[in-house]
């Protein structure tokens, strides 16, 4: 049982990983509210952090400026057809803007915290982690995981 907790640690590490490459889509403040779980947050801390959301937040319509519109191919197509390269280009370059934006956003968050509270930080992303990939899973799936677990348990 316990090599069985230790497989799901890592599975927990591999899924914040991916969380933190992008994978957490469509969630609302997902730092920010784990954040907020970290115990010891001082009143100064709460405040800065609250001040770079709010400037996130006015910089959001910046963001959305710098990517590409869905849906709108105007500026690819021509009377010689589409101009796929320069369509992948621009599409790189959005995306490296905003991977950019969000680490440096991520890093200046960090630099609030004590060494302390990020350790914290890392378990609540974890179980958030966690969670989230069990929620996603079905019954079957999370007994093959566990079999799995177990076997490289075993070969260890």
């Amino acid at each position: 049982m316990k090599k069985f907790f230790i497989g799901l640690t890592a599975v927990a590490v591999l899924a914040s990983s991916a969380n933190a490459m992008g994978g957490d889509k469509g969630k609302k403040h997902g730092l920010i509210n784990c954040i907020n779980k970290v115990s010891d947050l001082t009143k100064e801390q709460h405040s800065a952090l609250n001040k770079l959301v709010s400037i996130a937040k006015s910089k959001k319509g910046e963001m959305k400026r710098m990517m590409i519109p869905k849906g709108n191919l105007s500026n690819f197509l021509s009377a010689k057809g589409f101009d796929k390269s320069a369509f992948i280009k621009a599409k790189k370059m959005s995306m490296a803007n905003k991977v950019e934006k969000k680490a440096k956003m991520i890093d200046s968050m960090l630099k609030i915290l004590t060494p302390a509270q990020i350790l914290e930080l890392k378990k609540v992303v974890q179980v958030k982690a966690t969670k989230k990939l069990f929620q996603n899973l079905s019954p079957k799936s999370i007994l093959e995981l566990r079999t799995e677990v177990e076997k490289q348990a075993l070969v260890k």
